[in-house]
């Protein structure tokens, strides 16, 4: 699992730019597609946003809500070499999105009962002229 995190005041001027902007947090551990593949909308996605000093819900769903692995490999249209990572979009964020300085999220498989999580700070830089 991973994050596309963004710089919100960055995407006004433009998507691309704020991606490019911030670091992309990847985890340590992977489970195959193959594995995942037969139950995939049976995934729990969930996140954590400390905001304020206090760790609050941000989002909260299964992979029901989103497009299957298969489709968005299809759709980029040559097929995908062995190593690649592609991010699969994501839930809606439960009160809208907001800073946070911490983001947890966790991807939880229950019908293997296993779950993944990864972690990251969110160092929030001043704009300098």
């Amino acid at each position: 699992m991973g994050s596309d995190h963004t710089d919100r005041k960055a995407e006004t001027q433009g998507i691309a730019l704020s991606k490019q902007l911030c670091a992309k947090s990847l985890g340590h551990d992977l489970w195959r597609l193959q594995d995942i593949d037969g139950h995939w909308d049976q995934l729990k996605l969930r996140s954590f946003a400390t905001i304020g000093g206090q760790r609050r819900a941000y989002q909260d769903g299964t992979l029901s809500a989103m497009r299957p692995p298969h489709d968005l490999i299809a759709r980029y249209g040559s097929g995908l070499a062995p190593g690649t990572v592609m991010y699969c979009g994501t839930l809606g964020a439960i009160g809208g999105i907001r800073p946070a300085v911490r983001f947890e999220m966790e991807l939880e498989d229950p019908v293997l009962s296993r779950t993944l999580k990864q972690a990251y700070d969110i160092n929030i830089l001043p704009v300098v002229s």
